[in-house]
């Protein structure tokens, strides 16, 4: 049914369309001017604007980039690499996903990385005051702030040194110049000095060189000579000084051939007297025999005189001769005085007083041979009874051989006055012959 409006109504819709229109047409310039505003490209530095806005997050996104690449990379270096590969690990619960490749830094590792740092790096630093997670006592464990800390402190310390050394060094240069300019000044003065006419210096250089020149001839001469047989300089000198050398060194080199040969024949002759000597002591062949003894005065007499060749001091060893061949020793004997018919005085020592030495004991000495004949030398000069020439023919009488030199044969060596140095003693002390005084030679010999 159609609806019949007035006039008046119709004005009055009229004038809301129209106000409707306007208001939607200023509410639509409003937006479209707000919304150019806030998504205004070309304005990105202006405040709350969506250009602005976008930059923020791309700026954001470049600096969180940056800092997981650096935080990838630093892991990397230090062995802390665990890469992330599901969305439950460490650095996909952190907000990283697996396509970010980033390592995750775990405890125990980074500990060890501070425990090494300690151990290792800290001594090298001179740091002190910081321990390991597994020891105790003084010290504060190692943390990457403390770590950062120390690393930047030691960092300001070397670059101080450095700057000092640095400055040291530019002041040594600077003192090395000038005293280097200092020098090379006084040097010119000098040679201007010395060209200065009438100063004398060039004359008493060329004087000097002059002198020199004369002085090398002279020396020259002095060590080469004049060629002449009575002037071979001191190079001839040298020379046959060196020849004389050489020769003492042949000597010195047969001496000792020599020496290296009586050596091993003194070694032989030794070796040979000790075999026979502990073949004696084995066989223990009797040289004499107890004739008497006198307990209560500790002497003895034996029956070996003065034609057996004993002598006053010389000792005996004493075994009696037991059943089935047994030799037991008893102890010793030591001549007091050497009879010339019959026997002769001994001292008696017992090495057992509930087995003492008896009449009928027998006396033996590896080294003595009775009657045998002795060779015999001199060292010094006689001044007893007997002078050396008497003392020769006395030995000769009795049947010895008399040596004027001491060899490896030689059994007595009589010693006089200035023995020391008489090179007999020497060789007697090197063979090991038995050295005998006057006294002792005159009783051998039967000399009252």
């Amino acid at each position: 049914m159609a609806e019949f409006v007035t006039a008046k109504e119709a004005q009055r819709r009229l004038v809301v369309v129209i106000v409707s229109i306007a208001v939607s047409a200023i509410a639509l310039i409003v937006g479209v001017i707000s919304y150019k505003g806030i998504a205004d490209q070309g304005k990105p530095e202006t405040p709350n604007t969506v250009a602005r806005l976008r930059k923020e997050i791309a700026e954001r996104r470049t600096s969180n980039q940056q800092m997981r690449e650096a935080y990838r990379d630093y892991s990397r270096n230090i062995g802390w690499q665990f890469v992330s590969v599901t969305s439950n690990d460490p650095a996909a619960v952190a907000g990283f996903g697996p396509s970010d490749r980033l390592s995750g830094l775990s405890g125990k590792r980074l500990r060890e990385y501070l425990d090494g740092w300690v151990r290792e790096q800290f001594p090298r630093l001179d740091i002190k005051g910081y321990r390991t997670s597994d020891q105790q006592g003084a010290g504060e464990p190692l943390t990457l702030a403390k770590l950062f800390e120390e690393l930047d402190k030691k960092e300001k310390d070397l670059e101080s040194k450095i700057a000092s050394l640095k400055g040291s060094r530019d002041k040594d240069d600077a003192d090395g110049t000038k005293t280097a300019a200092e020098t090379a000044a006084a040097d010119d003065a000098l040679l201007m000095e010395i060209d200065r006419p009438g100063t004398g210096f060039k004359d008493r250089v060329k004087s000097g060189l002059t002198q020199l020149k004369n002085n090398e001839s002279k020396y020259q001469l002095e060590l080469d000579g004049d060629g002449t047989p009575s002037n071979k300089g001191l190079a001839g000198q040298v020379y046959e000084l060196e020849a004389t050398l050489t020769e003492l060194k042949n000597y010195n080199l047969n001496l000792k051939a020599q020496l290296m040969a009586q050596k091993k024949d003194l070694e032989t002759r030794l070796n040979w007297l000790v075999y026979r000597q502990e073949e004696a002591r084995e066989r223990k062949e009797p040289d004499g025999e107890i004739l008497s003894v006198d307990s209560a005065q500790g002497i003895a007499f034996i029956d070996l005189i003065h034609q057996d060749r004993i002598f006053r001091g010389g000792r005996f060893k004493v075994y009696s001769l037991e059943k089935g061949g047994e030799k037991r020793d008893k102890g010793e004997i030591e001549v007091l005085e050497v009879g010339r018919e019959n026997f002769s005085k001994v001292a008696v020592y017992n090495a057992r007083p509930e087995d003492p030495i008896t009449t009928g004991d027998r006396i033996y000495n590896e080294a003595y041979e009775r009657g045998k004949t002795r060779n015999i030398a001199f060292a010094g000069r006689l001044t007893g009874k007997l002078s050396n020439e008497d003392a020769i023919r006395r030995i000769k009488e009795f049947g010895d051989v008399y040596q004027e030199r001491v060899t490896e044969k030689t059994n007595y060596l009589i010693v006089g006055e200035g023995y020391e140095n008489d090179p007999n003693f020497k060789l007697a002390q090197e063979y090991g012959v038995k050295v005998m005084i006057e006294k002792i030679f005159h009783e051998y010999l039967g000399i009252p």
